[in-house]
């Protein structure tokens, strides 16, 4: 008996292509439904099999390793985190339209929203790229916040998991406290909206010290005082072209 093709209506998340007898058909068949269209297509996206590889370096370095520190000293990482700029806006976009797992509040932006960020100074809009001993990762993270009176909201803090497990969330934590004192911020503000594909992000707050605040429809609100206490820097990262201020694109 021939197996039935499941169909809309039973399954309506699943997308369901039929192909011809012809295999030489096969790929005309793919183009026309659409599935692996893009509006962007970025310097990461063309390096991706590289990137793979040097990940899988960095685990095969993970497992010879005495110890965690050990790990991320050998990495020899140096982080680059710098403005959004004309040429970081259209990753950055992207980045915020696909990043899942570890994003805070799964914020959709285009480049449109992110640039008129850009041009008002209460934004800091910025993007991380790590390099390690095994090749540049290219730009893995965002963080986009707002200076509000005496605090620092932190709008979208998102990063690739393919950094995962190197301390690089921490560093990003700790330049924000840095920009929230050249901003005279006394509070570091963010919120979590928890989501079915978020999970591997929801300790990163309580982790890293912030202070629960409230809670509404899902949504939790966390506080870091920086008065009584601060998010301090990986002592196994270079730190390169540490810059407090966003440019206008």
């Amino acid at each position: 008996m021939a197996a039935q093709i499941p169909n809309d209506r039973a399954l309506p998340m699943v997308r369901t292509v039929v192909f011809p007898c012809q295999p030489e058909r096969f790929a005309a068949v793919l183009a026309e439904e659409g599935l692996f269209d893009v509006l962007q297509f970025s310097k990461e996206d063309r390096n991706r099999a590289q990137l793979y590889k040097q990940r899988a370096a960095a685990e095969n370095l993970r497992s010879r390793a005495a110890d965690l520190e050990d790990f991320y000293r050998s990495l020899e990482m140096e982080i680059v985190i710098e403005p959004v700029n004309a040429a970081s806006l259209s990753r950055t976009a992207q980045l915020t339209q696909k990043t899942n797992q570890l994003n805070l509040t799964t914020y959709r932006y285009s480049e449109a929203d992110i640039a008129a960020r850009l041009r008002d100074p209460s934004w800091y809009c910025c993007t991380v790229t790590v390099r390690d001993r095994f090749g540049d990762n290219g730009i893995i993270a965002v963080m986009l916040a707002q200076h509000v009176a005496d605090r620092l909201i932190l709008d979208t803090f998102l990063m690739s998991c393919r950094v995962i497990g190197r301390t690089v969330e921490t560093a990003m934590l700790a330049h924000l406290c840095d920009v929230a004192e050249r901003f005279g911020a006394r509070l570091v503000e963010a919120k979590l909206i928890a989501t079915p594909k978020n999970l591997p992000v929801r300790p990163l707050l309580p982790d890293h010290n912030f202070v629960l605040s409230g809670e509404m429809n899902g949504a939790s609100t966390w506080r870091l005082d920086l008065s009584t206490r601060r998010i301090h820097w990986p002592e196994w990262f270079r730190v390169l072209d540490r810059e407090p201020l966003s440019t206008p694109v």
